[in-house]
């Protein structure tokens, strides 16, 4: 009888990234310093490239089929999206070189930023199964938006393609918006609340519990409570509605004006027959109704091993 085969060893472990040379953080050199890196744990992964030819999205599906142990995505949230997408559902492991401007996904999950602890959490790190969200076929890691954001996201790409910086378009965008934008009629129906109906300037959809503090504004604790996260400004006026919605976004604050609660799956309807969404950044237009669901513990994600807790000095008691 054979005998069954046991878990690879690191040494014996396929590994395929993904770099996108467009990230934040690239630059020239950078492959010869992530093979470098592995190079000290004796690891060679193989390395698929962005071109003109391939996508992310591509690459990730050609290494998704390709019998590797883990993809490592190298880039921003954006990357670690397009490859996530590839592996829910798959016992296939997704590592994280964080290499964008922001890097939440990996900064909720405590990946360091800096590289080579990043690649050292990839070889010795623990695989932990994480929620991601889903609207209409598209996974989300962190979150998804209706109404203004996307809005201003869209613009501020074209601003991007004119030869403005990222942040420079930014702000231009949203001033714009601002004194653009008109409010959406939503329709809500949710497994947790009853039917809503609300004029909104932004639907937020996150992908488990954001905290809204000023000091933690936009971190999450955990994401694996198997639930979406949903925020929506009720006020009436226009300027009410966007004021409101650009206080909860930029100050952290939860206004009295602010519908939340959590459910596992939502259905958003609207008298448009389709709605621009932002997923994780990248702005879609999908067809109404947008149907959202938690997909619970789907996408296996190597995280820092758990530090031992240190063992307490015991009192001498003697006398």
């Amino acid at each position: 009888m054979s005998k069954k085969a046991g878990p690879r060893s690191s040494l014996e472990t396929r590994i395929c990234c993904i770099l996108n040379e467009r990230a934040g953080k690239a630059e020239a050199g950078l492959p010869a310093r992530i093979s470098s890196s592995f190079a000290r744990h004796g690891l060679a992964p193989v390395f698929l490239h962005t071109s003109e030819a391939a996508s992310i999205s591509q690459l990730a599906e050609r290494a998704a089929h390709g019998g590797y142990d883990i993809i490592v995505s190298g880039g921003g949230d954006g990357t670690a999206n397009a490859v996530a997408s590839k592996l829910v559902g798959s016992r296939t492991r997704l590592g994280i070189l964080p290499l964008g401007t922001l890097n939440h996904f990996a900064r909720d999950l405590k990946i360091p930023i800096e590289l080579d602890a990043a690649v050292e959490t990839i070889i010795t790190g623990r695989a932990k199964p994480v929620d991601v969200g889903e609207v209409n076929g598209k996974i989300f890691l962190n979150n998804s938006s209706v109404g203004l954001y996307p809005a201003v996201i869209r613009l501020r790409e074209g601003l991007q393609r004119a030869g403005y910086g990222k942040w420079v378009a930014l702000i231009r965008a949203s001033i714009t918006m601002l004194a653009r934008f008109r409010a959406l009629r939503l329709e809500l129906r949710s497994t947790s609340q009853q039917h809503l109906q609300c004029r909104t300037a932004l639907l937020f959809i996150g992908n488990n519990n954001y905290d809204m503090t000023l000091t933690q504004l936009g971190k999450r604790t955990a994401l694996d409570q198997g639930h979406l996260s949903v925020m929506m400004s009720a006020a009436s006026g226009r300027w009410r509605l966007i004021a409101t919605a650009f206080a909860l976004v930029l100050t952290g604050e939860r206004p009295t004006d602010v519908i939340s609660f959590e459910t596992e799956a939502l259905v958003v309807s609207s008298r448009h027959r389709r709605l621009r969404v932002a997923a994780d950044g990248e702005v879609i237009q999908f067809q109404s109704p947008l149907k959202y669901r938690i997909r619970p513990k789907s996408l296996l994600v190597i995280v820092p091993k758990r530090r031992m807790a240190k063992p307490r000095p015991q009192r001498d008691t003697r006398t």
